[in-house]
């Protein structure tokens, strides 16, 4: 029960940590995810025309 507990501290530790590091960077993560979504839909449609023709 002790490690359980224990464990369940160093997960809500980590996680603030981790949430803490991702709101400094948060224009980072927002542009790299902006910039994958514009990739995959160039993606998408250049290999959408190769299978129709």
């Amino acid at each position: 029960m002790c490690i359980l507990f224990l464990n369940g501290i160093f997960f809500k530790a980590c996680m603030s940590r981790e949430l803490l590091l991702m709101k400094r960077n948060s224009f980072v993560y927002i542009f790299k995810t902006v910039q994958l979504t514009i990739i995959a839909v160039i993606t998408m449609t250049v290999f959408q025309n190769k299978i129709e023709a």
